[in-house]
């Protein structure tokens, strides 16, 4: 009976443990997404591909990504369409003034 008893215990692990570690990570990321500065960004008309995808080159490797338990202080590209025109928005972490 205890044999059944410990492997109970020990399937029943993950089902704790899995959604602990998500809710953590989730507070966490939610805590730096709420920290972002947001700036509204403005482009020429005649942006040439080259040009935008250096743009979003630089966008991209701003930050590196690491494996942890918390959340990621990330760059984000916002583009919104309103009344027939394009807005676009970065929004970037207040805490990773390396930016």
């Amino acid at each position: 009976m205890s044999t059944l008893a410990d492997l109970l215990q020990l399937l029943a692990a993950p089902l704790v443990l899995v959604p602990s570690v998500y809710l953590v990570r989730l507070a966490s990321q939610r805590a730096c997404d709420r920290d972002r500065a947001i700036y509204r960004l403005g482009f020429p008309r005649k942006l040439n591909v080259k040009a935008t995808s250096a743009f979003l080159a630089t966008l991209a490797g701003l930050a590196t990504p690491r494996v942890t338990l918390a959340g990621r202080d990330t760059a984000v590209l916002e583009v919104v369409s309103r009344a027939g025109r394009l807005e676009h928005y970065v929004r970037l972490p207040r805490r990773g003034r390396r930016y």
